[in-house]
């Protein structure tokens, strides 16, 4: 595998020898870790599994920004 880039002159881009160096993060997703897991070492690949992580998002009106919040705190 290459890890060589060059400008390719016909449209400017850069190109690699790498087909998968432009995979990214979201390249491959499986059911389990384990089956992850097994894809990367029937491959011989050094792998890192990140887990799914869904944020919690608070459900928040755009009028919410415009609410009275009271009169300013102040330092005593």
């Amino acid at each position: 595998m290459s890890t060589q880039k060059w400008e390719n002159p016909l449209m400017g881009w850069t190109s690699t020898g790498d087909p998968y160096a432009n995979v990214g993060e979201a390249g491959f997703s499986f059911q389990s870790e384990e089956a992850a897991k097994a894809f990367a070492e029937r491959h011989g690949w050094d792998y890192l599994v990140k887990k799914h992580h869904t944020p919690l998002l608070k459900v928040k009106a755009y009028t919410d920004n415009f609410k009275w919040k009271g009169p300013p705190m102040t330092e005593d």
